[in-house]
Parts: C-alpha cells; structure tokens; sequence
C-alpha cells in the first residue's frame, strides 16, 4: 500500500497539519488498521486505505458542490 494524496490529506487533516509524508501516512494508517482489526476482524491496511480514499473524495466532492450517485 502506498497512500495517495487522498490518504495523506486525510491522515494531515486527522493530525491538524498540514501534510504529512506519504510513508507516515501508510504506517500510520497500517498502525490504526491493527488496533482496528479487535472490531473489524476483516480489516486490513488495504481496506481501510481504499475507505479513507472514498472518504477523502466525498469531503472533495462536497466541497467542490459535486454529487455522486
């Protein structure tokens, strides 16, 4: 997993920063896959990476006043 610049604005945006390196962004991210992992036992760094990317693009979208269907 190597995080976009979806997944760092999102974990620069958790952090209140303005951006982060994409390699803090792909542990941090893997770090909190684990500590999920209790309550979502399917979760994986991957998966979680692929939620924050729609995440991240929704907040966008509203922003910019698009909508997806």
């Amino acid at each position: 997993m190597k995080p976009d610049r979806m997944v760092t604005r999102f974990v620069a945006n958790a952090l209140g920063v303005p951006n982060v390196a994409p390699a803090l962004a792909e542990e941090l991210v893997t770090k909190a896959s684990a500590v999920l992992k209790a309550e979502f036992p399917k979760l994986t760094p991957s998966t979680l990476d692929n939620k924050i990317w729609k995440y991240q693009r929704d907040q966008d979208d509203r922003a910019s006043g698009n909508c997806r269907h």
